[in-house]
């Protein structure tokens, strides 16, 4: 007899592209929402990951990497100064999830080595996409 799955269980085969990077991006926000209620609940003890790190660092370097993978490019792209489209959207959009996951304009530009007002643009241009 061969095996076929359950009734109702889509396989790899049956998931369409769209459906594929809906399922991707569905993962990948419960991971920064998991992430950042990590963050607020640690507060800013040392990291489990890197003990010399503390955890809003760690809890910044791995939105950081989610959003990376989201847009296909590197950290090291992101935190860069690149203007190519595809890395700066995704900078943008690290901007945008920070600051929505409570952190201050300035504590965002330091991370990335930029003014704060560089970081409201990048949030205002992102919010007008995503609009």
């Amino acid at each position: 007899m061969e095996w076929r799955p359950r009734e109702g269980i889509k396989t790899a085969e049956d998931e369409t592209f769209s459906e594929m990077q809906m399922r991707h991006a569905v993962e990948i926000a419960k991971k920064v929402e998991q992430i950042s209620k990590q963050f607020y609940e640690d507060g800013l003890k040392a990291s489990p990951f890197n003990p010399n790190q503390s955890v809003r660092t760690q809890a910044i370097t791995d939105i950081v990497h989610l959003v990376a993978m989201k847009h296909n490019v590197t950290d090291a792209d992101i935190r860069g100064y690149t203007r190519v489209r595809k890395v700066a959207w995704a900078r943008q959009e690290a901007y945008w999830t920070l600051r929505n996951r409570g952190m201050k304009l300035q504590a965002i530009g330091d991370y990335f080595k930029r003014d704060h007002t560089t970081v409201m643009t990048g949030i205002s241009r992102h919010e007008e996409r995503i609009t």
